[in-house]
């Protein structure tokens, strides 16, 4: 909260899905929005989906099933509505043809490397409002006045 940021991007969900109901995920959600929007109330605020797993994650643990993730996803995109934020479809960009993230892309089905983090860079160059430069270096809060 030290600092000022003119854009604040949210990814909130793979591991909470193992573990919570999707009411509860979404409460804690709100909260979390809420919280960051009364710290930086200046700020755009865009919320991302939760990406896909691959087939063999889903089918070796249905708690990361992808058809619960796209559940979530839409209690996000619902949220953002609601708190008039911005939603991201992040996961669009990394879905094979059955909605999937594609196999070759991860060996334990969820994390993944370079490649795939420069197709989220791109999608988000491609997808948000924001135009101007992004700093290299976090923007340090300005000194009080003396």
């Amino acid at each position: 909260k030290e600092y000022n940021p003119k854009h604040i991007f949210i990814m909130l969900g793979i591991n909470g899905i193992a573990f919570q109901s999707k009411e509860n995920f979404l409460t804690g959600y709100r909260q979390f929005v809420d919280a960051v929007k009364a710290q930086h109330p200046n700020a755009v605020i865009y919320l991302q989906s939760i990406l896909p797993v691959t087939n063999k994650k889903q089918n070796s643990d249905s708690r990361f099933a992808n058809s619960k993730i796209n559940s979530y996803n839409e209690g996000i995109q619902a949220l953002a509505l609601e708190k008039n934020v911005y939603y991201l479809n992040v996961a669009e960009a990394f879905k094979d043809a059955y909605g999937n993230l594609p196999s070759n892309a991860s060996s334990d089905g969820v994390h993944f490397g370079p490649a795939h983090y420069r197709l989220w860079i791109e999608y988000l160059k491609r997808h948000t409002v924001y135009t101007g430069e992004i700093p290299k270096e976090p923007v340090p809060p300005a000194s009080p006045a003396q």
